[in-house]
């Protein structure tokens, strides 16, 4: 008899092995997390595009040609931003959301470029590290996305810093996977868990928007969050983006919000409610409302 016949393509049999293989169970989980992410986040991201939320916080960019995102989910939002006609270079650190966002953006007929520049290795302590490759070379399309890390990436930081000039930045909704805090190196950036995580990649988003603003260039942040409609509670916010722009000539100027609905089902990423950094005296925390709260920083001239 001959020999029996392998299944499937090498890749396959690689990914099989790996999955079947113990001393690769981070690397195995952090696929399966950043997948549940994928799943997840596009069951609420649709929700968001389909509701109009998105083109909201379009209209803070609206007229600067260039952008650049911060996170940019499955694509809902980077394709709302290209269809109101911005040229777009979107950085996230899950290759299954670039990959969804490539797929959303071709189905509308947009020209988008891809670079993936992560490896994935196991780490001590069941927890895994990322290497990535060279930055990518200059692209003509209208739409480039780059897998990359705000936090551990320094190539691509400098890559922009080099490279690019940005009308906007634009950070929206940012989140990560649960598994984020498998990282090996995740303590030493400062963050007990993937909430913490978030405040620290904005952080880096200020300074990185400082380095690659065109001057008079804005960065725009939105999350979702609890709100009262109250002048101490905007001050408040602007108290604590003023805090983390303190590192940069940035200026935060408009605290805007509107009130919007969770999408439906179980198995959407629902809204975790964070408390102020400290009480704001005579805010009843207790009527808050979920809110989409946009704060828009500009670059001086």
């Amino acid at each position: 008899m001959g020999q029996a016949k392998q299944r499937g393509s090498r890749e396959q049999r690689i990914a099989q092995a790996v999955a079947r293989s113990p001393e690769f169970a981070a690397v195995r989980e952090l696929a399966t997390a950043r997948s549940r992410y994928v799943t997840q986040w596009g069951n609420s991201s649709r929700h968001f595009f389909d509701s109009g939320y998105y083109n909201w916080m379009a209209n803070a960019v609206e007229g600067r040609n260039t952008v650049l995102e911060i996170g940019c989910g499955v694509g809902y939002s980077t394709l709302t931003l290209a269809q109101r006609g911005h040229s777009i270079v979107a950085i996230d650190e899950n290759p299954e959301c670039l990959t969804s966002t490539k797929e959303q953006l071709e189905a509308h007929g947009f020209a988008v470029e891809l670079h993936l520049r992560g490896q994935v290795k196991q780490a001590p302590g069941q927890t895994y590290e990322m290497d990535y490759g060279a930055p990518p070379d200059a692209t003509s399309e209208t739409v480039l996305l780059i897998e990359g890390d705000m936090l551990n990436d320094p190539g691509l930081r400098e890559w922009l810093s080099r490279t690019r000039q940005f009308d906007a930045v634009v950070c929206w909704l940012l989140g990560t996977h649960q598994y984020r805090a498998a990282e090996h190196r995740f303590s030493e950036y400062g963050a007990a868990d993937q909430f913490g995580f978030r405040i620290l990649v904005q952080n880096a988003t200020y300074e990185l928007a400082d380095t690659v603003l065109r001057p008079n260039g804005m960065l725009h942040v939105v999350d979702r969050g609890g709100f009262v409609n109250d002048d101490r509670i905007v001050e408040a916010i602007k108290q604590s983006h003023r805090e983390q722009a303190s590192v940069t000539s940035l200026i935060v100027e408009r605290v805007d919000h509107i009130e919007y609905l969770e999408a439906g089902g179980h198995n959407a990423m629902p809204m975790v409610y964070t408390p102020p950094d400290s009480p704001v005296d005579g805010v009843d925390l207790t009527e808050q409302f979920p809110a989409l709260i946009s704060v828009t920083s500009t670059k001086p001239a």
